[in-house]
């Protein structure tokens, strides 16, 4: 049974210290690789995993799972080789785009490991499949909770019945899904996680044994038990975890950089999050799919499918007040002494300053 999950945010990117970098040798979109600094974050990273702090018990990851965007392969890749083991790619923890502008096209999304094996040889498990997709027209931030609800329900079950005798994974992802994939993991929609490069959270699921009702099955409305998958008794998905640290740094010789949380997010002046341009390619039908579920996976589920993006479609003007992005005027909580390349500066693109 699974009973740890590590989530570990992306190392340090190149555009940070270079603005002119938008892609890497993918050649997609808002793909930029790792800088120098981010590289070596990826190695201490990989480091703890292999030799936790003696004396806290912490478990060694069996699974490893990533983020197909390029920077998030490059930070897992370093813990993969240190290991030994092939690295799983998820769709489901991909980066949180907001909603695409009209007639600009849609978000990109990278390839699965088949795709990207050339750029990762040895390293990216081809046989794996991703059990939930991000919408290609961008999520609000409750679309973007759900798609995190959606996919832990799914993939603790999913690695349950087929990996049934694994304990431990590790999940490498960018700052949004890593605070929303924590949310998914406690059920605590308030809770303040932090999202550091290179920095990792961990949660524990709940003793069965415990009177917290929050580790109970959940319940479908007509007042029926989510608890089996495939005739097996699920034991409990979303908000079945306990956070036991999260942001943890102190493996990391310049310690916590570039922290990001959604205290960061605004929303503008009418209530309105502001839209961001798609990649510029004329959209087909078709081209969004899949979204959400991944077919097949529906045997996994143990609770209702509630992301809307796959009712709404692509974006109308002025939709979803929830809708919010990065504030460009917040100003660190701390002051940065770090040298000038590696200090947090604002940007002009809403989503690229967090990714």
């Amino acid at each position: 049974m699974l009973e740890n999950i590590y989530i570990s945010r992306h190392g340090f990117r190149s555009n940070w210290v270079d603005s002119s970098i938008t892609t890497s040798v993918t050649g997609m979109s808002r793909d930029p690789p790792l800088a120098a600094h981010g590289l070596d974050q990826a190695q201490e990273l990989a480091e703890f995993f292999a030799n936790p702090p003696s004396g806290e018990g912490l478990p060694v990851p069996e699974l490893l799972f990533s983020s197909p965007f390029f920077r998030c392969i490059q930070t897992a890749t370093y813990t993969a080789k240190r290991l030994g083991m092939p690295l799983k790619l998820e769709h489901g923890v991909q980066e949180w785009y907001s909603q695409v502008l009209p007639d600009t096209g849609l978000h990109p999304r990278p390839g699965h490991a088949e795709h990207l094996k050339q750029f990762f040889p040895d390293v990216l498990d081809e046989a794996y499949r991703s059990t939930v997709y991000a919408s290609r027209s961008g999520e609000s931030v409750s679309e973007l909770q759900a798609r995190c609800d959606l996919f832990v329900d799914a993939f603790v079950n999913r690695i349950e019945a087929e990996y049934p005798n694994v304990k431990t994974v590790a999940i490498f992802a960018h700052a949004a899904s890593v605070i929303a994939l924590g949310r998914s993991l406690t059920g605590d929609r308030t809770k303040e996680i932090r999202a550091g490069c290179a920095t990792t959270s961990f949660y524990r699921r709940k003793s069965t044994s415990t009177s917290d009702k929050s580790a109970q099955p959940e319940l479908q409305s007509n007042g029926t038990s989510h608890s089996t998958v495939n005739g097996t008794k699920s034991t409990g998905t979303v908000g079945c975890w306990d956070c036991l640290w999260d942001g943890r740094a102190d493996y990391l010789a310049q310690g916590e950089e570039r922290n990001w949380g959604f205290q960061d997010i605004t929303l503008n002046a009418d209530g309105h999050v502001i839209s961001d341009r798609g990649d510029g390619n004329p959209v087909k039908p078709g081209d969004d799919q899949p979204v959400g579920l991944a077919p097949g996976m529906e045997k996994y589920l143990t609770r209702e499918d509630v992301y809307s993006p796959l009712k709404r479609g692509t974006a109308a003007p002025g939709q979803d007040v929830e809708r919010a992005v990065l504030s460009m005027t917040a100003e660190p909580s701390a002051k940065d002494t770090r040298p000038p390349a590696l200090q947090r500066k604002g940007s002009g693109a809403m989503i690229e300053s967090r990714m």
